[in-house]
């Protein structure tokens, strides 16, 4: 196998470090476009810019329920996005902050409320010079990920119950289709079609459950229209986006070198496409269509392209 001498490591790296930075203009582009005035707004607004890094209105209080991730000086403030590597910047996170038992509390599943706790702040609190970002995924990648880690695997029961109340509600506790099945030992199962319905229900009523922060579109869950975001990485370019990061100084206290090709969440296998794939073949286009456009700022501020080629092999097609 022939080795790639270091000047052309180099000049790769820097290819791709360019690459990133002009991905990066793109995104802040569309998310301009898309936010349209409210995003012009804050971009004119002296007070934006000089005091803080949201659009004020006393109408809206969503805002006031984002909360940020910061290091001990925040001087960074991340927005976390679960099922799009929220689980690996929880725990640089938690490494700079000096989090002793970040490890532990990784395997009891409490990180992430933990550091929620104590190195957390408001949206409406930060400061023009501290810098934001955060890391998203292709919509329908997330919900597939969600449903496999929760549902399938670890068929976590604050997950689940939330899933058979409303379907009871729906039809009738005794008519419930979540049911325990004979084939497989009694192991709960939940079809991925109801799932989506269920997310639908859960987005279309604004009702949240307790894991409904795994599959919410993360164009509400971080308000990407209302907070100035510095920076906006994509799992899908994991290592040039941070490869772009480690130029900047305010990551100095971080090792992000050894974030590239870690996996800290107890999936088995990453969620690509065609896993992805395999699932949307169990739902109608109509169905698929529904959901899109729950998620459609978020397929349109992330660069994600129309997903036709989900419909085009949806069940009956």
């Amino acid at each position: 196998m022939a080795t790639v001498s270091p000047n052309n490591q180099l000049l790769r790296q820097r290819q791709n470090l360019q690459r990133s930075q002009k991905q990066q203009l793109l995104r802040q582009q569309r998310l301009r476009t898309h936010c349209g005035a409210i995003q012009l707004n804050q971009d004119e607004s002296s007070t934006y810019k000089h005091k803080r890094k949201i659009l004020q209105s006393k109408s809206d209080s969503y805002i006031k329920r984002v909360r940020l991730i910061t290091d001990e000086n925040k001087s960074l403030a991340y927005c976390h996005v679960p099922k799009a590597a929220s689980t690996t910047w929880m725990v640089a996170f938690a490494k700079t902050n000096s989090v002793a038992n970040f490890t532990e509390m990784l395997q009891r599943v409490a990180l992430h409320e933990a550091l929620l706790e104590k190195f957390a702040i408001d949206g409406e609190k930060l400061d023009s010079d501290t810098f934001t970002f955060t890391f998203i995924r292709h919509p329908f990648h997330r919900i597939v990920s969600a449903y496999l880690d929760k549902f399938v695997t670890r068929k976590e029961k604050s997950f689940i119950q939330p899933v058979i109340d409303w379907e009871a509600g729906l039809f009738g506790r005794l008519t419930a289709t979540l049911h325990q099945s004979h084939n497989d030992g009694g192991q709960f199962i939940l079809h991925f079609e109801k799932f989506v319905k269920f997310i639908i229900f859960e987005i279309e009523s604004n009702s949240k459950s307790y894991g409904s922060l795994h599959w919410w579109p993360y164009t509400k869950l971080c308000d990407l229209c209302r907070i100035r975001y510095d920076f906006i990485g994509k799992v899908e370019t994991w290592e040039s986006d941070i490869q772009q990061l480690s130029e900047l100084s305010e990551f100095s206290n971080f090792d992000l070198s050894s974030l590239i090709g870690q996996k800290f969440n107890r999936n088995k296998e990453k969620t690509t496409e065609d896993t992805s794939k395999l699932y949307f073949k169990q739902l109608s286009q109509d169905l698929i269509i529904k959901l899109y456009t729950m998620y459609e700022s978020d397929f349109l501020i992330g660069g994600y392209d129309f997903p036709q080629n989900y419909i085009n092999m949806a069940k009956g097609v």
